[in-house]
């Protein structure tokens, strides 16, 4: 008995063996397979994008919110110790290489950015001090964010008129036609984000601004019918061009611009509107609403010399129509509040529709908890 029984120890003994050996294969294969599918690699941005990151540069937490709108890079950052934000703006050239600068409430950069964004969502490459030379390493990942991305909206269509003109030249009928074209186009995006409800909001509000720059329309349908309700002596060019202004903190801004000419005028005519949403309620929001009732004298006091300092005073022939004042258009960016006068608001259409840019420091005490 003690032969049958050895063969049979020999024979369970080699099975289990084997068994071993192919549960090893298959852990090393899936190791094998797991290292494959967290490869990271370098990624190109989609055209219009929008990232929120936290990092360090040098070893210095982070936080930074990243705007690309086709080519051009903006946003801001701050160090989470001192919570100061640092605005950012650049071009990408070509490729996934990102360039951009930071300026610290200066007129030439304080800071050089280059990196790369990975298929993980980290940002990793290095920050230069452009006067001493200085290189510092960022480490940077992406966080949730209310806003995911940014989609373009062309629209535009075209009418054309023909009217008849009978002329008689010494003595004889020339009938003859002059044919003229009517035509919008408009250049809008859409907002992608992770709450479809805020999503809808943001967007409808876009539709809503953009198709009232031309008469009394709220959508883009009825857009496009008042230009087919349009005859000969009746005709105009309209160009809207919609951008993220920026999102700073819960805040995005954004800008719509229209340039518009109707035939018979003396000359064309621009426009622009901003409008600013909070993420957390989806609700717009006004100028009352950042600031207290009691510092809007104090506002307009303080601004009056930054507003000086950039385009002039009545020297310059500002203020044509009325005292100093700011302007509806408002945008919340991370250095100040943005304001954006239209052709009138502060001078003759001659002077143009200067802008300024309120810093933050400037005007302490007279924001509302709601900017803080």
């Amino acid at each position: 008995m003690k032969i049958p029984i050895l063969i049979l120890s020999s024979v369970l003994l080699l099975i289990v063996s084997c068994s071993n050996d192919n549960t090893s294969k298959k852990d090393t294969d899936k190791s094998n397979t797991s290292k494959a599918e967290v490869e990271v690699t370098v990624i190109e941005l989609s055209a219009n994008d929008y990232k929120r990151l936290k990092g360090t540069i040098g070893g210095y937490p982070i936080t930074m919110e990243f705007i690309k709108m086709d080519s051009d890079i903006s946003g801001e950052y701050y160090y989470d110790k001192t919570q100061i934000p640092i605005s950012i703006s650049g071009e990408l050239k070509q490729g996934s290489k990102i360039t951009f600068n930071e300026y610290a409430e200066a007129p030439s950069p304080t800071g050089i950015f280059n990196g790369e964004f990975y298929s993980d969502g980290s940002f990793k490459g290095t920050w230069t001090n452009p006067k001493t030379k200085k290189t510092l390493e960022i480490n940077l990942t992406a966080q949730p964010s209310k806003i995911l991305s940014f989609e373009n909206t062309n629209l535009a269509k075209e009418k054309c008129s023909t009217k008849k003109q009978s002329i008689t030249v010494n003595g004889q009928r020339n009938d003859g036609a002059d044919s003229t074209c009517s035509n919008i186009s408009l250049q809008s995006i859409s907002v992608k984000c992770e709450d479809a409800t805020l999503e809808k909001t943001i967007n409808e509000l876009i539709e809503m601004e953009s198709a009232h720059m031309l008469g009394d329309a709220t959508t883009y349908s009825e857009l496009f019918n008042i230009l087919e309700k349009t005859d000969y002596e009746d005709g105009f060019e309209v160009e809207v061009n919609t951008i993220v202004n920026s999102i700073y903190k819960n805040f995005i801004s954004i800008e719509i611009s229209s340039y518009s000419y109707y035939f018979h005028t003396a000359h064309p005519n621009s426009h622009t509107t901003i409008i600013n949403i909070d993420l957390n309620t989806g609700k717009r929001v006004s100028f009352e609403d950042l600031i207290k009732r009691e510092s809007m004298n104090t506002l307009v006091a303080k601004s009056k010399p930054i507003f000086e300092a950039i385009h002039g005073g009545e020297e310059e022939g500002w203020y044509t129509f009325d005292e100093f004042a700011l302007p509806n258009n408002f945008a919340i960016e991370a250095n100040g509040l943005y304001f954006h006068y239209n052709a009138y608001e502060i001078g003759s259409y001659a002077q143009g529709a200067p802008s300024v840019l309120i810093p933050y420091s400037k005007i302490k005490g007279t924001l509302k908890e709601i900017l803080k």
